[in-house]
């Protein structure tokens, strides 16, 4: 178990070394409500390369582990996504996420958090953030559950702008981030994971981040899972050249451990 802990700690500290991120990150997914054990995580590797007419490489990992203390959760996420096409690099992003859940009553949960991040193609060189709030379960049955998150968050960011561009290179806002999280078991094998995340800024409501990620996830067998994700993040202010809207979808085969 501190094995684990231990190695991605080490791929937390290999992330931020070389290079600085800017992403969101649905933690959602990653909670394991009904797992009694003290440790839990999964790793998730996807690759796809591609020879001939167009040269191709991508390079996407996600892995998450979470341990149970008495009175709280800890829980942490690195994920990365690297591709190459043509010889020349359009996807370079990372992303460390920490995050403590205190379990001192079943409905209501105070969390805290922090997390950094780069997404080169977007400009960003290097994001951090602190932040903490509350969760409440406004709906539970024996398939369902949906929550309703509110945090305050302090954010940090360090952006690469064009000679021609009048954005701030560095900019320091806090956002009110809010999400709506639904899980839905359809059996033992087959469930669906929801969430959206809209982060305004506090002093400026039209500057507004929203994420929406729908996962479903199949059950193949106790350690292997099949993953089909649906992401779509919108940003009302990013940087000058860079598009609003941003989606992707994803299938990958995930290890459970």
């Amino acid at each position: 178990m501190r094995l684990f802990a231990f190695s991605n700690l080490m791929m937390f500290f290999f992330l931020i070394l070389p290079s600085y991120t800017f992403s969101q990150v649905n933690i959602e997914k990653f909670r394991k409500v009904e797992d009694n054990r003290d440790f839990s995580g999964s790793f998730e590797l996807d690759i796809l390369s591609k020879i001939g007419n167009v040269d191709v490489t991508r390079i996407n990992f996600e892995n998450h582990c979470d341990y149970k203390w008495k009175t709280m959760n800890t829980l942490l996420i690195i994920r990365g996504d690297y591709g190459w096409k043509s010889g020349k690099q359009y996807a370079n992003e990372a992303l460390a996420h920490l995050r403590n859940v205190f379990r001192r009553r079943a409905n209501v949960q105070p969390e805290i958090f922090t997390q950094i991040d780069y997404n080169r193609k977007r400009l960003l060189l290097f994001r951090g953030l602190i932040g903490g709030g509350l969760r409440f379960n406004m709906y539970k049955s024996k398939k369902t559950n949906l929550w309703w998150g509110t945090a305050f968050m302090l954010e940090y960011e360090r952006i690469s702008i064009k000679e021609s561009a009048n954005d701030e290179r560095v900019t320091n806002v806090i956002r009110w981030s809010n999400y709506l999280a639904m899980n839905k078991s359809f059996n033992e094998q087959v469930y669906l994971v929801w969430t959206t995340y809209l982060q305004p800024r506090i002093n400026e409501f039209k500057d507004i981040r929203i994420l929406s990620e729908t996962d479903l996830i199949i059950r193949l067998s106790k350690h292997f899972s099949l993953a089909i994700s649906f992401r779509m993040r919108y940003d009302s202010q990013p940087p000058h050249g860079i598009k609003l809207l941003d989606t992707a979808v994803k299938t990958g085969l995930v290890l459970n451990y």
